[in-house]
């Protein structure tokens, strides 16, 4: 079962080490004869098997020329898995962004070849890479599109508020208590006020101490396995919050920014993309600390121009937003499926559409029968 990209509904299978058996998942989910499993091997002392994945005439070759250009130019004796096989392809090594997308669930894996994008699997790793990949694969939970899309809307806006919160909630209460407390209402302010008077350290060190402490008790019940982990994690978090309260170390206010901030971390179910947003946070509070909302702007505007700039596997990472290009109308809010009738861009411009006529074709022949 998956074991990082748990779902409610959906399926409940997930990759596992063998290379073999990972294809043979992929191809139970897509009975197609477009199919394609390229075989090919990375590491000149020991080498290991990597499948290159994909629909043939779906694909565009250039993304596959590219990934097999990448793939075979690589001089490394030994290659340990997947996540050191990604840190070899991917364009911008130093940026903060992950910029292909990983999963363990091979009904994900199937809908990214349905888009038109490529796989790379190799042997011994439980997941595979969708190349290229944008934000927005990051972000999206796999659930959402086994959901009715009133209900999947509303749980897509629920996650993309809080990756907002995560990278903005605590900078803006360190700008709204420093440098722009005038906009708070008056009640709220002296709330805060009064009991930001007791505690000795400064706002942005109490963001620094609070926001370690959670850190350090996510990673810890991730390394317990079972329950276990869990109880430790909310005992550790509701001990510390309320002892740190006691001793006047920080504020109640913001053991709560805290709180809502590294829940919405959780939320993110890439967890490369959750630990850049948590990177992110930090640099947004210390933007904050040194000038407030403005910095924050200025910050903002670095943010989205490294976003813009990036690419994967040649492609514009923040597509279809910028550049503008044709997409599925599934973005931000989760589309009626039977309205998603065109594949993203990066697909074969002739197999651009994955329905000519009408999804909901009874409705028509119900209709005709009607008259």
């Amino acid at each position: 079962q998956p074991v990082n990209e748990t779902t409610v509904i959906g399926a409940q299978e997930a990759f596992v080490e063998s290379l073999k058996t990972n294809l043979s998942l992929l191809r139970r989910g897509v009975r197609t004869p477009r199919f394609v499993a390229e075989p090919l091997q990375v590491g000149t002392g020991a080498p290991r098997g990597v499948a290159l994945v994909y629909l043939d005439g779906v694909c565009n070759e250039q993304i596959l020329s590219e990934a097999r250009r990448r793939i075979t130019h690589l001089d490394m004796d030994y290659i340990a898995g997947i996540e050191v096989l990604e840190q070899l392809l991917e364009d911008s090594p130093h940026s903060l962004f992950p910029q292909f997308a990983h999963t363990e669930r091979p009904d994900r894996a199937v809908s990214f070849l349905l888009e038109g994008m490529a796989l790379i699997l190799i042997d011994g790793s439980p997941q595979a890479l969708g190349v290229p990949a944008s934000l927005l694969h990051l972000i999206h939970a796999p659930d959402v599109t086994f959901l009715r899309y009133p209900a999947g809307t509303f749980l897509r806006l629920v996650s993309v508020m809080g990756v907002l919160l995560t990278a903005f909630l605590p900078g803006v209460y360190l700008s709204l208590l420093s440098y722009h407390n005038e906009v708070l209402p008056l009640a709220l302010m002296t709330s805060i006020y009064e009991t930001q008077s007791r505690v000795p350290i400064p706002v942005f060190f109490e963001l620094l101490l609070m926001g370690f402490a959670f850190d350090l008790i996510n990673t810890a019940g991730a390394r317990i396995p079972g329950a276990f982990g869990q109880a430790l994690g909310v005992v550790s978090a509701l001990i510390i919050g309320q002892a740190a309260v006691t001793a006047d170390l920080v504020s109640p206010m913001l053991i709560i920014v805290v709180a809502v901030s590294g829940l919405g971390q959780l939320m993110i179910t890439d967890y490369n993309l959750s630990l850049s947003f948590r990177m992110l946070q930090l640099l947004f509070s210390l933007s904050a600390a040194l000038g407030g909302l403005y910095g924050m702007s200025l910050a903002l505007l670095f943010f989205f121009g490294e976003l813009c700039s990036l690419s994967s596997m040649g492609v514009p990472f923040f597509y279809p937003f910028a550049p503008t290009r044709m997409h599925n109308p599934d973005l931000l809010t989760r589309y009626p499926v039977w309205q998603q009738r065109v594949r993203q861009y990066l697909a074969n411009p002739g197999r651009m559409m994955r329905a000519q006529g009408r999804a909901r074709a009874w409705e028509k022949e119900k209709n005709d029968d009607d008259e």
